[in-house]
């Protein structure tokens, strides 16, 4: 499944106008951290590590470390699932909440696409006022888009959470790009300082949503 990028298009945008190359490529890359793909195939890794040294000094070693290496797989798995076990009608709610967000990220895809193209295409120019135009532009397909969210009913709690910080990310996105066409107008030290911070924000927001995306993936099995 794909991640959440076209939600994220004025993300995009902002880290592109305050030159945030390095902190947007550490958030793209936020999702391999993840606990859990690294609880199943650590033990796997300490298995082929660990065998050909065991081999090199006694079969019996090798013997009592890999059967040690594979049982600590399972464990490593127990732990990542979530703290409270959910019922079988919870778990259907949740997949089908889940879905219906998904479902809702995809009917965004072209509108999304279509706006960024749009605000791409007028930066090239380079003409201040069509520049500005575009941004608010953007900015009122942002906030249309938060409306389709908003009218996306769920009830797990989990996905509920996971929608209402989809849903910040893409309010900060917007608030970022309104920010930055006052900067562009009128750039001063402190607001560009300003902006910056509020870019770095909007990376650590955006590993947050990434993180629950695949954790949700994990527990409801899409």
């Amino acid at each position: 499944m794909t991640k959440f990028t076209k939600i994220s298009a004025t993300a995009l945008f902002a880290l592109f106008l305050t030159a945030c190359d390095k902190p947007a490529d550490k958030a793209s890359e936020a999702p391999k951290a993840e606990v859990t793909p690294a609880a199943q195939t650590q033990a796997p890794a300490q298995a082929e590590t660990t065998t050909p040294a065991a081999q090199a000094q006694s079969p019996a070693q090798a013997e009592t470390t890999t059967p040690a290496a594979q049982a600590q797989s399972p464990a490593q798995t127990e732990t990542a699932k979530p703290a409270v076990q959910l019922s079988a009608e919870e778990l259907a709610q949740g997949k089908a909440d889940l879905q219906k967000i998904l479902d809702w990220n995809k009917a965004q895809e072209q509108a999304a696409n279509a706006a960024q193209q749009k605000l791409q295409t007028e930066l090239a120019t380079n003409d201040p006022q069509k520049v500005e135009t575009a941004l608010v532009e953007f900015i009122k397909t942002v906030d249309e888009t938060v409306k389709t969210l908003d009218a996306v009913e769920v009830k797990s709690p989990l996905v509920a959470a996971f929608k209402a910080k989809t849903k910040e990310v893409l309010t900060l996105s917007s608030s970022i790009v309104a920010d930055s066409v006052k900067v562009m107008s009128q750039p001063t030290p402190e607001s560009q300082n300003a902006l910056a911070e509020k870019t770095q924000k909007l990376i650590q927001e955006g590993n947050v949503l990434q993180q629950l995306q695949a954790e949700l993936q994990q527990t409801f099995g899409e």
